[in-house]
């Protein structure tokens, strides 16, 4: 998002960003108790909206793909609840860039 329209909602993507970092500690943390080696690797960026939205509509679906997997025990649930709130937040996202990318 860059030029004069825009500037008025120039802090929301920094607000996003915050959270995403939140968001990965918590993942990496969650996958490290589980036993597992989260990657190091970091996908490809875009700039642009349509871009950025595809990415994140990527990442919703790869959150979500994980619940199916986490079984029912206790431990299972708060992975899954875990989950949920990461995707609620994701989505929220996405829906504030869907809006801020129309145009009048």
């Amino acid at each position: 998002m860059f030029g004069l329209e825009y500037q008025a909602v120039g802090a929301q993507p920094w607000l996003f960003a915050r959270a995403e970092l939140e968001d990965t500690k918590l993942l990496v943390e969650k996958i490290t108790a589980l036993g597992g080696d989260p990657t190091v690797e970091v996908g490809k960026l875009s700039w642009d909206s349509d871009g950025l939205i595809e990415a994140e509509d990527e990442t919703v679906a790869a959150l979500h793909a994980v619940i199916p997997h986490s079984g029912q025990e206790p431990r299972s649930e708060a992975l899954e609840h875990l989950m949920e709130h990461r995707i609620m937040r994701k989505q929220n996202q996405v829906d504030w860039l869907r809006r801020a990318r129309r145009q009048p």
